[in-house]
């Protein structure tokens, strides 16, 4: 009995020395296995982060190298796709926010071994710093609000004269007035505008003899264009406020020609005039509608050279090596002048560089702007039937001299009255704000990807017909006909209801 006792115990040992053993060997099984996928793990997450840090080496050498392409060439950072390279797909976003302005994007997608979408993306702005000096520095930093509902902040009423157009340079308005005697004497306006308590201030109210029809600041001068025959071009001293006579200038090369529209770039000046007939031929030395003068003098500008554009130059933009002029000629509402001297091209006339476009039907170019490779062109609804009055047109297109009815990208007819026209577009990023003489709307803004206003509330009409426009951040300012010829519009911090 005892001896069997003694036998089931060891049995019993045995039997559990094999389970420990069995459980011990299930432990460390688990154990290897534990280190084994620990090990593979820590290859795929250090895989992984190799990866991870190569793609964001090469999203950062796409940067740098459109960052030095910028200084080279700011207009040539544009948009691309890049080969595969690798397992990376690279791409290059750029969007141009302001004339000096764009929002780069360098993005990097990859996939690891299990398949998992990888992506790193890298954006920052590059800034013109050259572009905005030529200028001068009259170069708007770009909005932040989506302006789907604008309206009027304040507005200031200069007694009825109306104004003729505005400039607006570090919160402060230059507002010209095409004044009539003897009950108006002033044809330059400068306020003072604060974005905080939203209010203007008048700073001066200058006479300048004969009206002014246009105006643009750079530095401390501001350049006018006169509604005078014998003075067509005018300096300000702002810091004198002042006029410098001796910088009053009549534009060579014309007879009865008033100033019309003046644009400063790079040092220069750019003035057209209203067309001057020419009965029954004229001399290339007569009657011309485009002058250029150079005032890195300013007290003493100096006479380069003039274009008989032989209609009238109703707004010009100069970019790079470029003047765009929106003109009367319903064959060439959009007209570009080659304005390097260097050129070959050099002040010739666009029928003969063939530099320009040329829109369907008769209506006479009104506005224009540039933005990137984009040109912006407005006009003048002059018949009664409905047609497009917006255009946006690839630049290089508009250069190429091939054809002047190549290089639309889209149009639309914005509906504005017949005879209603428009005076003014600025572009910030994918909005196109577009001023109106129209007495049903006074402001339009459009997503210029859809062409579609961005709410249904996204445009803006006071009883004042606009005649000019500027931007200065979120603050859109308009000079206008009469009663409140300065009017300061927003967007409201209210949602959009119709």
């Amino acid at each position: 009995m005892r001896a069997e006792s003694i036998g089931n115990k060891q049995s019993r040992e045995q039997g559990s020395s094999i389970l420990e053993a069995l459980i011990a060997l299930a432990v460390l099984t688990l154990g290897i296995s534990a280190v084994i996928m620990l090990v593979f793990a820590n290859q795929t997450l250090k895989l992984d982060s190799e990866t991870a840090g190569e793609a964001l080496y090469k999203a950062k050498d796409v940067l740098e190298d459109k960052r030095a392409l910028s200084h080279q060439d700011f207009n040539s950072v544009v948009p691309i796709s890049f080969p595969l390279d690798s397992i990376y797909s690279k791409e290059f976003a750029a969007a141009d926010l302001t004339p000096c302005r764009k929002e780069v994007t360098s993005r990097i997608t990859w996939s690891t071994e299990q398949a998992r979408p990888q992506k790193i993306e890298l954006k920052t702005d590059l800034v013109d710093i050259p572009g905005a000096f030529a200028l001068g520095s009259d170069c708007d930093s770009g909005i932040t609000d989506d302006f789907d509902n604008p309206r009027g902040l304040v507005s200031e009423p200069l007694g009825g004269q109306g104004a003729t157009s505005i400039d607006a340079v570090n919160n402060r308005l230059y507002v010209t007035s095409n004044k009539f005697p003897p009950l108006h004497n002033v044809d330059l306006f400068i306020y003072d505008f604060d974005p905080i308590l939203v209010s203007l201030t008048p700073v001066a109210a200058l006479d300048l003899d004969q009206g002014l029809n246009d105006v643009d600041v750079a530095g401390n001068y501001a350049y006018l264009a006169s509604a005078s025959t014998t003075g067509q071009l005018q300096v300000v001293d702002l810091a004198a406020m002042a006029r410098i006579d001796s910088a009053t200038r009549q534009l060579p090369e014309t007879t009865t020609a008033i100033g019309q529209k003046i644009f400063f770039y790079n040092n220069k000046i750019y003035i057209g005039t209203q067309y001057l007939a020419c009965p029954p031929t004229c001399p290339s030395t007569q009657n011309n509608e485009f002058h250029i003068y150079d005032v890195s003098t300013p007290s003493s500008p100096n006479w380069q050279g003039s274009v008989n554009i032989n209609h009238n130059v109703n707004d010009i933009f100069v970019s790079g090596d470029f003047a765009y002029l929106a003109t009367s000629d319903i064959n060439h509402e959009l007209m570009v002048i080659n304005i390097n001297p260097s050129s070959s091209d050099y002040l010739k006339h666009p029928d003969d560089t063939g530099f320009g476009y040329d829109a369907p039907g008769s209506h006479d170019g009104s506005s224009v702007y540039i933005l990137g490779n984009k040109v912006y062109l407005g006009r003048k609804q002059n018949t009664p039937s409905s047609s497009d009055d917006f255009f946006i047109l690839n630049k290089n297109d508009v250069l190429d001299g091939v054809s002047t009815s190549d290089g639309l990208i889209n149009s639309l007819d914005l509906g504005i009255q017949n005879g209603a026209l428009v005076t003014g577009i600025i572009v910030r990023g994918q909005l196109a704000f577009i001023g109106l003489d129209d007495p049903a709307f006074g402001l339009k803004i459009l997503n210029i990807s859809t062409m579609l206003p961005p709410s249904a509330c996204a445009g803006f009409n006071f009883p004042e017909n606009s005649t000019g426009m500027d931007m200065s951040g979120n603050f859109i300012f308009t000079s206008n006909k009469s009663q409140d010829e300065i009017r300061v519009i927003y967007d409201q911090p209210t949602a959009c209801i119709p």
